[in-house]
């Protein structure tokens, strides 16, 4: 079974390499990289032999559902604090604010450029919380 899958896969190189050069029936290229499926068997097989990565797959499926329960909560925390951020820091000034028209601009026109807040983070809306607050958890940037 290894032998025809190398040899079905030197075949498909070969063909690759000078089938630009000749003109081959398509059918015939297509057969072959069906061919390529049995490549993933030869790697089942591989992963059939050895135990220890069996045991190793077998665990991580298993933390699955703890994984999707941590997640879970991580996600409603960022969401609670998300919201807390939007209300207490959403009317900050950022750089976009100066160039509108209305009170908001007047007024963050006459802070200094050092105050301002950059664009792209801040807590303008939840999405843009949310996008902050993983920065911080991450120290992406910070």
């Amino acid at each position: 079974f290894d032998f025809f899958i190398v040899m079905v896969t030197f075949a498909g190189f070969a063909i690759d390499s000078i089938g630009s050069a000749i003109s081959l029936d398509p059918t015939l290229l297509r057969v072959l990289r069906i061919f390529r499926i049995f490549r993933i068997l030869r790697a089942f097989r591989i992963f059939k032999a050895a135990k220890g990565l069996q045991a190793i797959i077998f665990t991580l499926v298993n933390s699955l559902p703890a994984l999707a329960n941590l997640f879970a909560m991580l996600g409603l925390f960022f969401f609670i604090f998300g919201v807390l951020g939007v209300t207490l820091f959403g009317p900050l000034c950022t750089i976009d604010d100066v160039h509108q028209d209305g009170l908001k601009a007047m007024r963050c026109i006459l802070l200094p450029a050092s105050n301002l807040l950059d664009s792209k983070v801040g807590f303008r809306n939840i999405g843009l919380a949310l996008l902050t607050l993983f920065r911080v958890a991450t120290g992406d940037g910070w």
